[in-house]
């Protein structure tokens, strides 16, 4: 026989011993586990091949093993001191609840997590405080996680505050956490949530909370700091006058959107307490702020923001401006008057001034004791003049008649009556034609879109020598 033939016999033997050696050394980890043989399943967790089933086998002999594993949480080894921690969670005895808050003050995080999580499943509520501190001081954001998730597992009323205060952690896995731990611990919740509301604390995550406890805001006060919290302020606003202090906040202290819905829901409530806030408002950074501030002053409709509004109007953003105008219409202060005239005179440049000065138009228009006489000697320019008398005379324009009859303010007067189109002063306008007739009047007249009225413009224009057009020509 050769060499090669006693080698490969030899190779046999050794692996043939081998399995032998291994099948009478191994540990038998079920008869161990029948046996209740504590010791020898902790000699298990030696052998890196069955530690696994040694731990499990531990946890199921239960309340025999708690003491070794107990004072396995100092052991020299870091993955029987993890091992012992998630299996006194697991066993659930109280005797290591103790040892384990001891335990809290080790120097890896990883370590301080997995005992705050075993301490959630032990549920003990000698574990609340030692809890509390970790959640609002341990420096690692994931033992916090676990340590507000212990204490919602464990459900003590004493515990709300802090979780409560963890809603501002600035790490939002912990934030997420506390906020769930609040509503494990159900009704005790709400009462001091809603406190806090009613102080004026109006964090998002309060009415996250109230929500998924079902809490029902009804028509309260509290109610107020609910929707604010929840940034609804339209609801807000449905509660009426009892809000308005919660918006005035939120429009002092609000993120840009807030302070926007704030100063719209203030206008649709329509208190007057709100005019000194809404014309601060008007000097906010924001222009969307700004711009909703001076439409809700309007609605208010309060003389004291005149002044404000006037200075607004020129604002450098035109839709600051316009919303300016508007509410100064909407005020009819007979201040407002020379101002506006002073605006549309020189101030109405490019695509931006003509839309502040068009709804300037409009707010003369709308202001009572505005004249026909002064609109008319204003010298404004003839289309914010139209504008002007369109709006004020659109329920009465038989008072602009008398106007067509003489020379110095017939070409004025006259688009506006076209826009207005009243039936009754059809007559009136065919005659200014034939009176004071020019070509621009003719195909103003033929584009009216009034059939008598093209006619005549028609006549007119043959009868004069002129070929006239329609603006779409």
């Amino acid at each position: 026989m050769n060499q090669n033939f006693y080698s490969k016999i030899s190779l046999l033997l050794v692996l043939v011993i081998g399995s032998i050696i291994t099948a009478c050394c191994s540990p038998n980890i079920q008869k161990l586990e029948k046996n209740k043989n504590v010791e020898g399943l902790l000699k298990s967790l030696d052998n890196i091949e069955y530690r696994s089933d040694a731990k499990d086998a531990l946890i199921r002999v239960g309340e025999p093993a708690v003491e070794p594993l107990i004072g396995m949480l100092n052991d020299d080894e870091r993955d029987l001191r993890i091992l012992a921690i998630e299996s006194l969670g697991e066993i659930g005895d109280e005797r290591a609840v103790e040892p384990l808050i001891e335990a809290l003050n080790d120097e890896e995080w990883q370590m301080r997590k997995l005992i705050a999580q075993a301490l959630g499943d032990l549920g003990d509520k000698k574990a609340v405080e030692p809890l509390i501190d970790v959640l609002l001081n341990d420096y690692y954001e994931g033992v916090r996680v676990a340590a507000a998730e212990s204490l919602g597992e464990i459900g003590d009323e004493r515990a709300i505050d802090s979780l409560i205060e963890a809603l501002y952690d600035v790490d939002p896995d912990v934030r997420d956490q506390a906020e769930e731990a609040l509503v494990q611990i159900g009704d005790p919740v709400v009462k001091a949530i809603t406190d806090l509301l009613m102080e004026g604390n109006t964090h998002k995550s309060y009415a996250i909370v109230l929500d998924r406890l079902g809490w029902v805001p009804g028509t309260s006060e509290v109610a107020v700091y609910y929707w604010t919290a929840k940034g609804d302020l339209g609801q807000t606003a449905e509660l009426g006058s009892i809000a308005i202090e919660s918006l005035i906040e939120a429009l002092k202290n609000g993120l840009p959107s807030e302070r926007k819905e704030a100063a719209i829901a203030l206008g649709n409530i329509g208190d007057k307490k709100a005019v000194e806030p809404l014309i601060e408002s008007l000097g906010d950074e924001d222009l969307f702020v700004r711009e909703a501030a001076a439409e809700s002053l309007g609605k208010i409709g309060d003389a004291r923001a005149v002044d404000p509004l006037v200075e607004a109007l020129y604002d450098q953003q035109w839709g600051v401006g316009k919303a300016a105008a508007i509410s100064l219409g909407e005020i009819g202060d007979q201040k407002a008057v020379e101002p506006l005239f002073e605006l549309i005179k020189n101030n109405c440049k490019g695509f931006m001034g003509y839309k502040v000065c068009e709804a300037a138009a409009e707010a003369l228009g709308k202001i009572n004791k505005t004249s026909v006489d002064s609109l008319l000697a204003s010298q404004i320019d003839n289309k914010y003049l139209t504008i002007a008398l369109v709006e004020k005379y659109q329920d009465n324009p038989g008072n602009l008649v008398p106007y067509l009859r003489d020379e110095d303010t017939v070409y004025q007067v006259y688009p506006a009556l076209l826009q207005l189109s009243e039936q009754k002063t059809i007559p009136a306008l065919v005659t200014a034609l034939d009176k004071f007739g020019t070509k621009d009047m003719a195909e103003d007249y033929l584009n009216c879109d009034h059939e008598e009225l093209e006619e005549t413009a028609k006549i007119w224009a043959h009868d004069h020598g002129y070929q006239i057009m329609e603006f779409g020509e």
